[in-house]
C-alpha cells in the first residue's frame, strides 16, 4: 500500500468534500478512505508509522471525533479563533472580512511587510484562491491577484518576503496539477508561476511555505522523494532553478510540513511522522555542506506529531507538538543546537489548551501561541510562554472559527479566520498584546 502522506489532514479531505469533481491522486483516495473509514493505528508500529494501518493520530481520543467535521475544517495549519472571546481588557476582534470575490476561506499565515499584511485564500476569485492585502491602520482588504488553475490553485502555505517580492507555493494546478511555486510583484502587480511540483519521483508535491536563507528559498515537500516519504528542496530566484536536495526515508523522519528556519549556518524543521518511534523527529540541514541530519526524535513522552514551525529565542529555538506529554494533548518545547538538547517546557493539560498546531511567534522575548482544543470552552486557547521564568499562561479562551499562525505589527497579533463573517467565507482577526507594545520597533514581532 502506498505511504498516505499528510494530506490525510489538510488536503485529501478538503479536496474530496470542496472539490468532489477533481481527480485524486491515488494517495489522496485511500487518505481520504482511511478518515471515512476510521482506519485506525497500530501503536506498536515500526519507527516509520506512516502507512494506513501504521497512523498514530486517529486513535487519539481528541483526534477520534474530528474525521466528521464539514469541509475546510482541515487540521494542518488551523487555528481555533473566537471572535467574541474575552480575557480582562484584551478582545479578539474582527477587523475585516471576505465576501467570495475578494477570495474565501483563507488557511495561511499572514506575512508582515513594513507594516502591510498579505495573505492567501483557498477560494473565492476565479475558484482557485487569491492573493491579499491588509492595511491595518486603514482597514482595507484588497484582493491582489487570482489564481485560475494554470498558474496554481489551493495556495494552503503563507507567503515569504525576499528582495521586493512575495514568493509562495500552491497545492493543485500549474503545468502538471501538483501544484507550483509562484511570485508576486507588490510594485507591479504581477503574480507570475515560477516552478511546477510534478507529484513523484524527486519533485514531489504537497509543498510547504518557503523560507529565504543565504539568497536562496528552501521548503520541504510532503510526499515524493527517494522512498516517498517527502523532500526537501532549494529555489534559486536569480537562476529559476527548483532542486531536491535532499530525501526523507521515514527512519530520518517523514512528512515534513511546517516551514524551515535559519539559525546561524543551518535551516532547523521537524517531520510530523518517522524518525525512532514514529512520532516526528527534528532535523538540521547544512546547506553548504548539503547534509540533511537527524538530531532527536519525539517520543511521545516528550511530545509527538510536530505541525508548527521553530522560532528561535536566542540561541535556542522553540516549538510545539501535537499530541504528547503529560496528558497526551501536546506540549512546548525547547531545542538548544550549541548542546543538542529537546527539552519538554511545558505539557498542555486541556484547561490550559489542547493539541497545539500553530507557530509560535516571538514579541519582546515573549512567545505566543494557540491550540485547537481545550480552555473553558474547549475550543482552544491563546497562550503566552515566558522562557526565562518557564510561565504558561493562558490570555483566552477560544470559542469556535478557525484561522492560522499568528503575526504581530506593533504590539497587536493578526490570524485568520477560514469562516464566519457575514457571508460566512472567513475573516482577519486582531488581538492587542496587554503590555501594549505600540511604538517600540524592537518588539515588533516575527513574521
Amino acid at each position: 500500500m502506498q505511504p498516505i502522506h499528510r494530506m490525510v489532514f489538510n488536503r485529501a479531505r478538503t479536496l474530496m468534500q470542496c472539490y468532489p469533481n477533481r481527480i485524486l491522486s491515488k494517495e489522496a483516495g485511500s487518505a481520504v478512505a482511511a478518515i471515512f473509514m476510521g482506519i485506525g493505528p497500530d501503536k506498536s508500529r515500526s519507527g516509520i508509522g506512516v502507512k494506513v494501518n501504521a497512523m498514530p493520530y486517529f486513535r487519539h481520543p481528541v483526534l477520534r471525533p474530528l474525521r466528521t467535521i464539514p469541509c475546510f475544517m482541515g487540521l494542518v495549519g488551523l487555528l481555533l479563533v473566537s471572535l467574541t472571546a474575552t480575557s480582562g481588557t484584551s478582545t479578539i476582534k474582527t477587523v475585516a472580512t471576505f465576501t467570495g470575490p475578494n477570495g474565501k476561506h483563507p488557511t495561511a499565515s499572514l506575512t508582515n511587510v513594513d507594516g502591510t499584511l498579505y495573505g492567501t485564500t483557498i477560494g473565492g476569485g476565479m475558484g482557485y484562491g487569491t492573493l491579499f492585502s491588509y492595511d491595518p491602520s486603514s482597514g482595507r482588504l484588497k484582493m491582489l491577484a487570482s489564481f485560475n488553475g494554470s498558474d496554481g490553485g489551493l495556495p494552503l502555505t503563507g507567503l515569504t518576503d525576499f528582495g521586493g517580492k512575495l514568493y509562495g507555493t500552491t497545492f493543485i494546478g500549474g503545468a502538471a496539477g501538483y501544484g507550483t511555486l509562484y511570485s508576486y510583484n507588490p510594485s507591479k502587480g504581477h503574480l507570475k508561476t515560477l516552478a511546477n511540483f510534478t507529484g513523484s519521483g524527486s519533485n514531489g508535491m504537497g509543498a510547504s511555505g518557503l523560507t529565504a536563507f543565504g539568497g536562496m528559498l528552501y521548503g520541504t515537500t510532503d510526499s515524493g522523494g527517494t522512498a516517498g516519504y517527502g523532500t526537501l528542496f532549494s529555489y534559486d530566484p536569480k537562476s529559476g532553478r527548483l532542486k531536491t536536495l535532499a530525501s526523507f526515508m521515514g527512519s530520518n523522519g517523514g512528512l515534513p510540513r511546517a516551514n524551515l528556519t535559519g539559525a546561524g549556518s543551518k535551516l532547523y524543521g521537524t517531520t510530523f511522522t518517522g524518525g525512532t518511534v514514529g512520532y516526528g523527529t527534528l532535523f538540521s540541514y547544512d546547506p553548504k555542506r548539503t547534509h540533511l541530519k537527524t538530531l532527536a526524535s519525539f517520543i511521545e513522552s516528550n511530545g509527538g506529531l510536530p505541525l508548527a514551525s521553530l522560532t528561535g529565542i536566542g540561541r535556542k529555538l522553540y516549538g510545539t507538538t501535537f499530541i504528547g506529554g503529560r496528558a497526551d494533548y501536546g506540549t512546548l518545547f525547547s531545542y538548544d543546537p550549541t548542546d543538542g538538547r529537546l527539552k519538554m517546557l511545558a505539557s498542555f493539560d486541556g484547561t490550559d489548551g489542547a493539541l497545539p498546531q500553530a507557530r509560535l511567534i516571538a514579541v519582546c522575548g515573549t512567545l505566543y501561541g494557540t491550540t485547537t482544543k481545550g480552555g473553558a470552552a474547549s475550543h482552544g486557547t491563546l497562550f503566552s510562554y515566558e522562557p526565562s521564568t518557564g510561565v504558561l499562561r493562558v490570555l483566552v479562551s477560544l470559542r469556535g472559527n478557525v484561522g492560522d499562525d499568528l503575526t504581530a505589527v506593533d504590539g497587536t497579533l493578526y490570524s485568520t479566520t477560514d469562516s464566519g463573517g457575514p457571508a460566512g467565507d472567513g475573516t482577519i482577526v486582531a488581538y492587542r498584546l496587554p503590555n501594549s507594545l505600540t511604538g517600540r520597533s524592537e518588539c515588533g514581532g516575527s513574521r
